[in-house]
């Protein structure tokens, strides 16, 4: 089978997204298929197809045109390893479906819910899922409730995101976090940090992250030594258990099918807030799809040809 590996793009998440479509292109060629990458963004904008990764030195920023149209479908299947930006909010995945090609991932609709953070808040509490309060902040506004965490509702990896316990490092943080687009104030709730990966509706065990900073931000997610993962999270039976159920219920809430992480806070006191849903996981060496995928007894290479497998 001849397998498209999206990644790279325009993101804020483009070289972590490289480092998947590598990992996932040599997992998918170990699978028995003929893999090749294809970087919409390189060079300036225009496809670009390779069997690596390579580095986007720059230009434009521009949408993505039709000169990935032909590399699409080229192919039997398109393996999605892009994140943030149209490669996860559903656009590229509404194009696959409307040129009748193959893709990995969830229905493009759900990925457009997970994606954007305000829309999945509203989602969870409709559906009894408990997320922390939140707002949604206008440019010259003051802060909602103190402290508060406050974040752009379009995008992933923690860019952006700051923790904010007085009204000047609110002001601080929301000029800096504008910048990736509309934004908002979550309540910063006080706690274990837990990541819970779902696959095909089936939840895989728990991973708690322990940052070296205050929170798990993005150096802390991709640079070696910035964090420490534990898989399975040192959690009781009953938290595991809860913990699992809620990364279910948020998958099916935001109407997603194939895979998703969902990251949690644990409280002392046992309360467990979804923070939100990823619905386009990493799947690089320290990403925590594959590391829980590991710990159920799926290695990487199986885990891409469970992806692959379900394309639709």
């Amino acid at each position: 089978m001849k397998v498209c590996v999206l990644a790279g793009g325009f993101s804020s998440e483009r070289e972590v997204s490289l480092l998947s479509g590598g990992r996932v292109a040599a997992a998918v060629r170990e699978l028995g298929h003929d893999a090749f990458i294809l970087d919409p963004a390189f060079p300036r904008g225009a496809a670009k197809a390779e069997t690596e990764p390579r580095v986007f030195e720059g230009g434009e920023r521009r949408g993505f045109g039709r000169e990935i149209i032909p590399y699409l479908t080229a192919a039997d299947a398109v393996f999605f390893a892009l994140h943030g930006g149209a490669g996860e909010d559903g656009r590229l995945k509404a194009l696959c479906s409307l040129l009748g090609v193959r893709a990995t991932g969830n229905g493009y609709a759900a990925e457009a819910a997970a994606m954007d953070k305000l829309f999945s808040k509203a989602v969870y509490a409709a559906s009894g899922v408990k997320t922390p309060r939140w707002a949604r902040l206008k440019k010259d506004g003051g802060a909602p409730f103190l402290p508060a965490v406050v974040k752009p509702a379009g995008e992933g990896s923690s860019a952006g995101v700051f923790i904010c316990k007085t009204e000047a490092e609110f002001s601080r943080a929301a000029a800096k976090a504008a910048r990736f687009g509309e934004i908002f104030a979550e309540e910063y709730i006080k706690g274990r940090e837990i990541s819970v990966s779902v696959l095909f509706g089936e939840p895989l065990p728990p991973v708690e992250i322990i940052p070296s900073g205050e929170f798990y931000d993005f150096g802390c997610k991709y640079k070696a030594g910035e964090a420490k993962e534990v898989c399975p999270a040192p959690v009781s039976e009953g938290e595991a258990r809860a913990l699992r159920e809620a990364a279910a219920a948020a998958h099916r809430a935001l109407g997603l099918t194939a895979v998703s992480r969902s990251d949690f806070i644990l409280t002392k006191d046992g309360e467990i807030f979804c923070l939100e849903t990823n619905a386009s996981p990493g799947m690089t060496e320290r990403s925590l799809l594959p590391m829980a995928a590991e710990a159920a007894g799926i290695s990487f290479t199986e885990l891409c040809g469970m992806i692959l497998e379900r394309a639709k």
